[in-house]
């Protein structure tokens, strides 16, 4: 029984998969079409993040430089209170030598500090620099693929279109398809009632030119039994050539 219901959940999970996928294909350029805005706003997105490293980056640049001022101003404090140190020395004033070796010493660890500092600032440049080269790569890579989809989606829904207007023009030129079989038809109808009403109109034409004796009278005018209107001129030139008239 075990078997019969396994065989039975199989067979129900095989439907419901063949159901999705025949809905997947269904609607294939929706979801195409989401899938591509989906990787656009992604794409948006990933701009706004390199900007904002970009700018940080920036930022860290402008600090750099405010430390390395700094360090530089650090430098000459050490320079002068070392010359006033030397001087104090060759004037034999120990205590005032004294003190300013004392504050050259600790300007020094300040001249230190700024120098670790310095270092931090120059490794997250570099840092900000590494990651914004590796995401200008990726944005790249990513816009061209997307152009490259969108291409592909434009040719896929035109193939599209004309597979579905075939199919419309296969339908209605089919037999097996009464509606299309049913305009047919109905063309074809008013097509000879058109031709019937044509027939009609030029027998009515043809009995109305017999009845009013004129077909008769312009077949005897062509085999030249009935003078036509230039026969006219005769008959005066034969009236001319006779005599006077007799009272």
């Amino acid at each position: 029984m075990s078997g019969v219901l396994t065989k039975l959940w199989t067979a129900l999970r095989g439907a419901a998969n063949e159901a999705g996928e025949a809905a997947v294909d269904a609607n294939a350029t929706r979801i195409l079409d989401q899938e591509i805005r989906d990787a656009d706003n992604e794409l948006r997105e990933a701009r706004v993040a390199l900007s904002g490293m970009m700018g940080k980056q920036s930022v860290e640049r402008n600090h750099l430089a405010e430390k390395q001022a700094k360090l530089e101003e650090y430098a000459g404090y050490i320079r002068q209170t070392l010359a006033k140190q030397k001087a104090a020395e060759t004037a034999g004033q120990a205590s005032e030598a004294s003190k300013h070796g004392s504050l050259a010493q600790e300007v020094a660890a300040k001249y230190a500090e700024q120098e670790a500092l310095i270092k931090q600032s120059e490794n997250v440049i570099a840092e900000y620099g590494k990651n914004v080269e590796v995401l200008k790569q990726k944005i790249t890579a990513g816009e061209a693929a997307i152009r490259t989809l969108k291409q592909r989606a434009d040719t896929v829904k035109a193939k599209q279109h004309v597979i579905r207007a075939s199919a419309a023009v296969a339908a209605a030129s089919s037999s097996t398809d009464s509606r299309a079989r049913s305009a047919l038809d109905s063309l074809e109808r008013i097509e000879k009632r058109q031709e019937e009403s044509l027939a009609q109109m030029d027998a009515a034409n043809a009995l109305a030119a017999e009845s009013s004796g004129e077909a008769l009278e312009e077949r005897l005018r062509r085999a030249g039994v009935i003078p036509s209107a230039g026969a006219a001129s005769d008959v005066l030139a034969r009236f001319k050539n006779e005599g006077p008239a007799s009272n």
